[in-house]
């Protein structure tokens, strides 16, 4: 695992110090090495965290006449299959490490070669020939690729953080922003930043002659006939096994991140059966809403692994907030990032690398959005269009049920598509609309969402969340806590091969919306207790939060004269809303945690670096 970074430049003077500045700024995600690469036109660097062939692994890679420099941040789990393969070709190595095996790769079949590629991975390469800059994203998302091209030239980071070398900030994108505010994360392809883009999960780009373009070098097929096996869960049991097993390859030690919920328990049994003994980590909440340590401690117990726990207070926890924009160098509204942090702090004390539960709930269905989405389809079809426009007339009303009833018919879109962009959302499109000091840029349902309900309908929502709230919202979060100190996250729920399976099964082996019905069948057969445990949150009590020890700071930072320092909201809408804590409750906890977020991140990262 790494931080990359580099540009396509040729005239700028002080290139070599600025290529030393952007890899120092990604020194948290790799501190045990750097590399640099610098000719006349391009520069690249990486800062490393080494994990495989710890003494061969060192970046940038050459190729054997030196054309072509490689870096890469991830890993490629069939590395040893494609290096055999290589070998076949003709290919001399040098090392073990899967990052020669990536120039190797490319060196033999060009930017076709991604596809080959089963990991989490940002590539780049130079070619010193063709003067050709080549970028690469792995299938989900899992590791960040940020591109800011400037006239006829491109720099590109892992981290937002190491552009900050490159020169001030453009302005604010204000599409992005209304964005982040309805869904509390900025979605590909924006960044905050205009002109400042992220490359598309499973999208290859190239830069040559000053112009870039890019496509897709894998796709979920929407249109594959669904899956329907009598007993899937033997299936799903041999998947979960290769994709744990081919994860637990490291020269490093390596743990599971264990919350006592159904998908980390069963990554945390599947690699105990591999790996005797395995390291498994969780943290002990003191608001019993959020603790499940007693249930991992449990499994830990059964399934005989060396067990560490940590106890986490809401001190610890709000000690947290003003730390979030400087590891999150976008604004970010999930609080769930904080105990993310917390539990990647400690792991990162005794190992390098962990195994998660990410992708889980994306590929067994396993929100309870997907229940409520379904509801109001249902709903859809019986009220004609008139009644749903009542909505917004509902929505101030003081009495309850009126009042949820208008949030429901407010979350209401025209297609499908819309309705669940709007089930997804944070806020509400109607406080979006009296936020924003321009409503015109409140956001469109986004191409991937129209796109993803291409499928059927069973499988859209799933699809959607695939294709947007994983990478950019869950993914998002745990790559940056996680390497802001050092630690590198493994998902076995997102093997490629796995996620193909599992996005073509149809309702009957999914079970009820929101349910899980499949993983839980499979973790019943051997921990039937833990199978029947409801889902159960990560976040904190944060409507608590911004009414007690947080509410000076939010009356601090959301106050108009602070707000105008940028301009992008009404004043009057963010009192009322802030002011509708006391009144409505947790429902309005969300929104006012995204505003208190961005502008902590606007405090930290406005300025010019």
């Amino acid at each position: 695992m790494c931080g990359i970074a580099g540009f396509v430049d040729g005239e700028t003077a002080d290139r070599r110090h600025r290529l030393h500045r952007m890899t120092a700024a990604l020194r948290h995600r790799g501190p045990d090495d750097d590399g640099h690469f610098l000719d006349e036109v391009a520069g690249l660097g990486m800062t490393r965290l080494a994990i495989i062939d710890l003494d061969g692994g060192s970046q940038p890679k050459s190729s054997r006449g030196g054309a072509l420099q490689t870096v890469f941040n991830g890993e490629i789990y069939n590395y040893r299959a494609l290096k055999k393969e290589l070998q076949g070709h003709g290919h001399l190595f040098e090392s073990d490490s899967d990052s020669e095996v990536v120039a190797r790769a490319f060196e033999e079949w060009g930017a076709e070669a991604f596809s080959r590629m089963h990991g989490m991975f940002a590539i780049a390469v130079w070619d010193r020939s063709s003067q050709r800059l080549t970028l690469a994203r792995d299938r989900i998302g899992k590791k960040p690729l940020y591109l800011w091209p400037r006239g006829r030239w491109l720099s590109f980071a892992s981290e937002l953080k190491a552009l900050a070398a490159v020169g001030p900030w453009p302005g604010i994108d204000e599409r992005a922003f209304a964005e982040y505010l309805h869904l509390g994360f900025v979605p590909t392809p924006r960044s905050i930043w205009s002109g400042i883009s992220k490359l598309p999960a499973g999208h290859v780009a190239q830069w040559e002659d000053g112009r870039l373009r890019s496509w897709p070098f894998w796709e979920l097929e929407r249109d594959r006939p669904a899956l329907d096996p009598v007993d899937p869960v033997p299936e799903l049991d041999r998947r979960i096994h290769r994709a744990v097993g081919c994860r637990l390859v490291a020269d490093v030690d390596v743990g599971v991140l264990l919350s006592g919920g159904i998908d980390s328990s069963l990554v945390a049994a599947t690699a105990a059966e591999q790996h005797p003994g395995v390291n498994t980590f969780t943290v002990a909440f003191e608001d019993p809403s959020l603790d499940e340590s007693g249930p991992a401690r449990a499994l830990a117990s059964a399934l005989g692994t060396t067990h560490h726990e940590t106890r986490a207070t809401d001190a610890d926890a709000l000690a947290l907030v003003q730390d979030l924009p400087g590891i999150f160098d976008e604004p970010f509204a999930d609080p769930s990032s904080i105990p993310t942090l917390l539990i990647s702090r400690f792991a990162a004390e005794h190992v390098k690398v962990v195994l998660g539960g990410d992708g889980g709930d994306e590929l067994f269905s396993g929100y309870e959005r997907y229940q409520r989405f379904g509801r109001m389809l249902r709903l859809q079809e019986i009220l004609p269009q008139p009644a749903r426009r009542l909505g917004r007339h509902l929505l101030p009303s003081s009495h309850r049920v009126v009042r949820q009833a208008g949030t429901l018919l407010d979350r209401w879109g025209d297609t499908p598509a819309a309705t669940y962009w709007n089930v997804i959302a944070i806020t509400s499109p109607s406080d979006l609309r009296r936020l924003l000091a321009h409503p015109e840029a409140a956001p469109t349902v986004p191409a991937s969402f129209v796109d993803a309900f291409a499928a059927p309908l069973d499988r859209a929502p799933r699809y959607a969340d695939l294709s947007v709230y994983l990478p950019d919202g869950v993914l998002a979060k745990v790559d940056r806590a996680s390497m802001s100190t050092g630690l590198e996250v493994r998902a076995p729920f997102l093997d490629t091969e796995l996620v193909e399976w599992a996005t073509r099964l149809g309702p009957r082996c999914l079970g009820a919306p929101g349910a899980k019905a499949l993983p839980r069948a499979l973790l019943a057969k051997r921990f039937p207790e833990l199978s029947r445990r409801p889902k159960q949150g990560f976040g904190g009590p944060v409507d608590q939060w911004l009414k007690g020890p947080l509410k000076p700071l939010v009356q601090d930072l959301l106050a108009p004269s602070t707000l105008a320092e940028h301009g992008l909201l009404q004043a009057t809408a963010v009192e009322r809303l802030v002011g509708g804590m006391d009144t409505i409750g947790p429902a309005v906890a969300p929104p006012v945690w995204a505003l208190l977020m961005f502008q902590l991140w606007y405090e930290r990262w406005s300025s010019p670096r």
